[in-house]
C-alpha cells in the first residue's frame, strides 16, 4: 500500500465518564486523536469488506464491516472508535500491525446504520 492512498481524514475517540452530581455517570466520546488540525490529522484509507442484516431486540439492524488503514500509532485499541465525518465505526478488534514494521495500522471496524 502506497501512502497517497490515505486519502481520508478520520477522528479516534474513546468512552469518557462525566458525572451527573447525582452519584451516576454519563458516558460520552471525545477524541484523543483528531484529524481537525493540520499537525495531528490521522490520513486513512477506508473499504467497505461485508454488509449484513440482523435481528436483535425485535428491530432489524444493519452491520457494515470496514476495513481502516492509517500510519502506524501506538495507543489505538479495540474499546475505541473511528469518526469519518458523521460516521462512527467501532473498532471491532486489536488493530494489526502488517508485517510488524510499524509503518501501517490496519483496523476492522463496524458501522451500525441504525
Amino acid at each position: 500500500m502506497k501512502y497517497r492512498e490515505l486519502k481520508k481524514v478520520i477522528s479516534i475517540q474513546e468512552q469518557s465518564s462525566v458525572s451527573d452530581n447525582m452519584g451516576g455517570a454519563t458516558v460520552t466520546w471525545v477524541d484523543i486523536i483528531t484529524g481537525t488540525s493540520t499537525d495531528t490529522s490521522i490520513w486513512a484509507a477506508i473499504w467497505p469488506v461485508s454488509a449484513k442484516q440482523k435481528i436483535e431486540g425485535m428491530q432489524e439492524q444493519g452491520v457494515i464491516t470496514h476495513r481502516i488503514r492509517i500510519r502506524y500509532r501506538t495507543g489505538v485499541d479495540a474499546g475505541m472508535r473511528v469518526k469519518y465525518g458523521s460516521k462512527i465505526f467501532n473498532i471491532a478488534s486489536p488493530p494489526i500491525n502488517p508485517g510488524t514494521e510499524n509503518k501501517l495500522l490496519e483496523m476492522l471496524v463496524k458501522e451500525s446504520t441504525v
